[in-house]
């Protein structure tokens, strides 16, 4: 399979994806502070000779700003394959973004040009010099040679800015190709087979546009997805606009830096709205942040609450809600009637959007549960950052039906036949037995099978295996234990567990949901994992086996215990967990973001472990958050075991740690 890398070049942040030809891996840098949830920065930077100049990230540019007396670019995309008279009238227009790009010259040639000290760079060498960041970091988080090259570009390009941005990236990659976002949108969600049936709605609310694209999908003469828009919106109100009324508001609340900020260099104003920004993405997950600054020297320090956000941005959220309406309205498609909803930009992440979004789409039941689905567990969700990168990754890969010519005139499609479940897929846990789930048979062309079981268990921890059954020749039914799941809940909470079994091209998945510690998630167990011992038993063997090699629960309301969990003994085995990965940290994508989370959540552990606050509540926040960093060493322990990286022993004798950590402390 060849290797694809695909590219989304955002106004102000982008993102890389490698595909194999199985599911695309995000690649996000991973860097200081909170820069890994934005992906790479949109921004290049050249010293005063007009050299370029490598940055890691905001803050190391700022220091390179400083050292060189470089020249720090953003928003280039704003300016490539246009014109000089184009790019004045859009300043004259009040086009935003422009305004850092005063400054640029009309060559003899007719082409634009900045002047970086003694070096005049074009519109495409400042794209090619960013493009080459990007093309350095795949190379080196891959590990392989980047065949081929899909970069995603927004639907109200024109041929010129096709055609700048594509030589280029050609610079870098060699030949490339370039799709619309929406379609690398609906690709990287999934949707593929769902778009060339029913109309998917594209949410696409980035730093300095909205745009919603209700849209299909179709093929082209080489039996490629091809993007047929239906309806569309483009609305100049981005998240930008929110920035500018947290600082309006900020100002209003400090007289220092209102009288300060007008007047500051250009930089330095730049520097405290990036700081702004910083502030309303923690919002994204916590009630209340502080926007910390130096303006001419003084520093400057304000709080604001999300509820003020949410009043504060309440126009921007109109003008959002009041698009989306009219563009179904247009396409005569009501709400209820929406098959799926695909979220693009960091602003989607906001509360306040997916409020609005959910009065929007009040009677429909599916996008109602997805957007809830997104929200539960979750500080930060990164699907709407990474989507079109994945879309674009997929695209070569997106070629499952297949068109010939019958006659001299007609064109029929033939449709690749439908997967479906080779067995029939379960879970065995209590005196229950095998609870069979899906069914062998069923298909899944459009979507994944999803089967869903809410769970009562005795005591907050324990596996639950997962079991393929197969009815062969001869009525002879045997059983095949794929795997286990593990799981750890806050001993005071309750002990109820909504598991969910995915089926579809990737595999099976299983996803643990429970209100306290969110979702656990166990993906392609049936496709990938090699290492459990598959053996076939019958029904009664296969009871026999679990109850002698695993730890299984049986059901019951009356939990008869009061339990405990060991903070202490969990960090200390999960930190063997996170030593465990640390040679493949920067190898594999998916584990790297698992050391990331695995690290963060060990370093609040700790932080709340020496904490003095009141100590009953503590423990009970300490519990909960035991809880989480077990799950997430059971959900880093299983992906190693899928890549290989562990045997089944050390997997158990792992788990066997972990599970120890929980202990009752007498009758109920």
């Amino acid at each position: 399979m060849p290797k694809i890398l695909g590219i989304d070049i955002g106004t102000s942040s982008s993102a890389l994806a490698y595909s194999g030809g199985g599911a695309p891996m995000n690649l996000s840098p991973s860097k200081r502070g909170r820069f890994d949830r934005k992906g790479f920065l949109s921004w290049v930077m050249f010293g005063e000779k007009g050299e370029f100049l490598r940055i890691l990230d905001e803050e190391d540019a700022r220091e390179k700003e400083i050292k060189h007396s470089g020249f720090l670019l953003r928003y280039f995309k704003r300016i490539i394959g246009r014109s000089f008279e184009d790019i004045n009238n859009g300043m004259r227009n009040g086009e935003r973004f422009l305004s850092e790009y005063k400054e640029i010259i009309q060559m003899k040639d007719g082409e634009i040009a900045l002047s970086l000290g003694k070096r005049k760079c074009t519109p495409e060498q400042i794209m090619s010099a960013f493009l080459k960041v990007m093309e350095i970091y795949a190379r080196e988080m891959i590990g392989e040679k980047i065949e081929r090259t899909v970069i995603a570009v927004p639907l109200y390009f024109g041929s010129s800015q096709r055609e700048a941005l594509g030589r280029a990236a050609e610079k870098v990659f060699g030949p490339v190709e370039l799709i619309e976002e929406p379609l690398a949108a609906i690709l990287g969600s999934g949707l593929e087979a769902v778009a060339k049936r029913m109309p998917v709605v594209v949410f696409d609310f980035g730093v300095g546009n909205l745009e919603i694209d209700i849209a299909k999908i179709a093929l082209d003469e080489e039996g490629k997805p091809k993007l047929v828009i239906l309806q569309s919106e483009r609305r100049r109100v981005g998240g930008i606009d929110m920035d500018y009324c947290i600082l309006q508001y900020l100002m209003e609340e400090n007289r220092s830096l209102r009288d300060a900020f007008p007047c500051a260099f250009f930089e330095q104003r730049r520097n405290f709205l990036r700081m702004v920004e910083e502030a309303k993405i923690i919002l994204s997950s916590d009630v209340e942040a502080r926007v910390e600054g130096n303006i001419d020297g003084e520093p400057i320090e304000v709080g604001i609450t999300r509820h003020k956000l949410e009043e504060l941005i309440k126009p921007t959220i109109k003008d959002c809600e009041e698009a989306l309406r009219q563009v179904l309205e247009r396409a005569t498609l009501t709400p209820e009637k929406v098959s799926h909803l695909v979220l693009v930009g960091g602003p989607t992440r906001m509360s306040v959007v997916r409020k609005m979004l959910k009065e929007v789409f009040k009677d429909n039941k599916r996008i109602i549960g997805m957007l809830e689905e997104r929200e539960r567990g979750l500080r930060i969700d990164s699907q709407p950052i990474e989507v079109i990168a994945k879309g674009a990754a997929v695209y070569p890969f997106c070629c499952s039906v297949a068109e010939y010519k019958v006659g001299s005139a007609e064109a029929e499609t033939i449709m690749a036949e439908a997967p479906i479940a080779r067995f029939t897929y379960g879970l065995f846990y209590g005196k229950a037995g095998f609870v069979p789930l899906i069914n062998k048979g069923e298909d899944f062309r459009e979507e994944a099978i999803q089967k869903e079981r809410t769970v009562l268990f005795s005591k907050p921890n324990g596996q639950i295996p997962i079991v393929a059954r197969d009815e062969g020749e001869e009525r002879r039914t045997s059983y095949l234990c794929l795997g286990v799941f593990s799981f750890f809940l806050p001993p005071q909470d309750s002990c109820r567990i909504k598991l969910i079994l995915k089926l579809n091209e990737e595999g099976l998945t299983l996803v643990g949901s429970h209100q306290a510690i969110g979702e656990v998630v166990y993906p392609n167990i049936y496709s990938e994992l090699s290492n459990f011992e598959k053996e076939i038993f019958s029904e009664t063997t296969l009871k026999g086996y679990i109850h002698n090699n695993l730890m299984i629960e049986t059901v019951s309301a009356d939990r008869g215990h009061h339990w405990m969990v060991n903070s202490e003994e969990a960090r200390k085995y999960v930190k063997i967990v996170h030593e465990k990965i640390g040679p493949y940290y920067q190898k594999i994508p998916e584990l790297k973001e698992m050391t990331d989370r695995l690290g963060e959540e060990l370093f609040w552990l700790r932080k709340m472990s020496s904490s003095k606050r009141n100590r009953s509540l503590l423990e009970s926040e300490k519990e909960v958050r035991t809880a989480v960093v077990l799950n997430r060493a059971a959900e880093a322990c299983f992906a190693l075991l899928r890549y290989q990286l562990l045997s089944f022993n050390e997997y158990r004798k792992i788990m066997g740690m972990l599970h120890t950590t929980y202990r009752t402390t007498g009758g109920g």
